[in-house]
């Protein structure tokens, strides 16, 4: 048996990447929509304009994801990731004295956009690459599980300070926690193995030793430098920066994020619009938030699950598996929603799928181009995936509105999955990771 201190210390960065992952993304969006209902009533403002800063700092991500990615290559980890706790912490504690609702609205485009990306977003997924050659897809996964997670514990956290003080009691809560946790990052965070005298998991360490065999699911025609003779790690062009420029020349980089944007598209569909359609389809309240909790679990699941899968298979035939698994779930849904247990079933199986997007475009993007453009990658991947996301959650709503049920919707979300598909395997993977 493996004693503690022999365990490899990248695997306690795998768990400070989960805290800052459950953190950075559970505080403020998944705690909102408890937040919902009191903001609109304290403010005297409808329910589309309530649900505006969550949607205005998702738009203020395509400007700061960029920007966060490309501020790795010149601060360190820790700083950044301690900065963007301290920087939400205070714009949670400005808006439990918000008097005015666009007050609210500028501290999310403003100030937690920010403090999301830098604390967790773009800055977590990379921490997690560094440490990790062999088994990153797994590693990623396990620290994505923070994001599921918080989708479970946020909510009734928010209800309970809520139930206690309103909705400024709430952000005070949740302001108070993320101040105190920027020291612990601090603290907590190690960017590189070098750091510690050690080297990433998987990597050779006798001298001499062979570069490493092809990885699983790799192109035997593809190798490391591409046929014009460009680097496959666009760092090297510029000194460790990645310029906007060079991410848009990318074909690979718009192939993964699109991939991954298409399934987000009925992801961020079925959670805005999945409690309404459970209501819809004749159930409690409680029921259908008791499926979105069994979605949450299910993505919690699947990022470990792709990840081994990842490991076993490599990047790419997981990722197809993930969409399959989507697209059955979505397809299942308008008439498995007659039967409750049926319901949470499909329910579960969409959660599943879910979650192995996000671990799986991390390692897809890792494995392109490399650790040391990989948090520039994230950050550009930023702007391509958040379209998808807000088209997702629009159109399902046009077409109730206008058809009166989410069938259309479903089915379109499906569709898009077989372009998602297609955009993967057209994708040229490296037979060597850039180093």
């Amino acid at each position: 048996m493996c004693h503690p201190a022999d365990m490899f210390f990248g695997w306690r960065m795998v768990g400070v990447s989960f805290a800052a992952q459950f953190l950075a993304i559970g505080v403020p969006f998944y705690s909102f929509p408890v937040l919902l209902k009191p903001l609109t009533e304290a403010f005297e403002v409808g329910r589309l304009l309530g649900s505006m800063p969550g949607t205005l700092a998702s738009l203020a991500g395509i400007v700061v994801s960029p920007l966060v990615g490309r501020m790795i290559a010149r601060f360190p980890l820790r700083g950044l990731m301690a900065a963007g706790a301290l920087v939400m912490g205070l714009s949670f504690l400005m808006a439990s004295h918000a008097v005015l609702f666009w007050q609210i609205c500028a501290i999310y485009v403003l100030f937690v956009s920010f403090g999301s990306n830098a604390l967790g977003a773009v800055t977590a997924p990379t921490l997690v690459v560094n440490w990790f050659k062999q088994r990153r897809a797994f590693a990623l996964g396990i620290s994505q599980m923070g994001v599921s997670l918080a989708g479970v514990a946020m909510p009734p956290l928010a209800s309970w300070t809520l139930a206690r003080g309103g909705f400024r009691s709430t952000y005070e809560f949740f302001g108070l926690a993320l101040l105190a946790a920027a020291p612990l990052v601090w603290l907590a965070v190690v960017q590189r193995p070098e750091d510690r005298g050690l080297q990433p998991l998987g990597t050779p360490t006798m001298p001499g030793a062979p570069p490493a065999p092809p990885m699983p699911g790799s192109s035997s025609a593809a190798a490391q430098s591409e046929p014009d003779g460009r680097a496959a790690n666009p760092a090297e062009a510029h000194g460790g920066q990645v310029t906007l420029r060079d991410a848009l020349s990318e074909i690979r980089l718009w192939l993964v994020a699109s991939s991954a944007g298409l399934c987000f598209m009925g992801i961020s569909g079925v959670l805005q619009h999945g409690h309404a359609f459970a209501t819809d389809a004749g159930y409690s309240n409680a029921q259908a938030t008791e499926a979105l909790i069994v979605v949450a679990l299910g993505a919690a699941a699947g990022k470990p699950i792709f990840g081994m899968l990842a490991t076993s298979l490599g990047e790419r035939p997981a990722f197809l598996c993930s969409i399959a698994a989507q697209a059955v779930a979505l397809l299942a849904l308008p008439a498995g929603s007659a039967k409750f247990e049926i319901m949470l079933g499909i329910f579960f199986t969409f959660g599943l799928s879910m979650g192995g997007v996000v671990t799986l475009m991390s390692a897809l993007l890792a494995r392109c181009f490399g650790p040391r453009s990989f948090g520039a990658m994230v950050g550009y991947a930023g702007p391509v995936l958040v379209p998808f996301q807000m088209v997702g959650p629009l159109l399902a709503g046009w077409v109730f509105d206008t058809r009166g049920g989410y069938d259309l919707a479903i089915y379109l979300f499906a569709a898009a999955l077989g372009l998602a598909a297609v955009a993967l395997l057209s994708l040229r993977l490296p037979q060597v990771e850039p180093s």
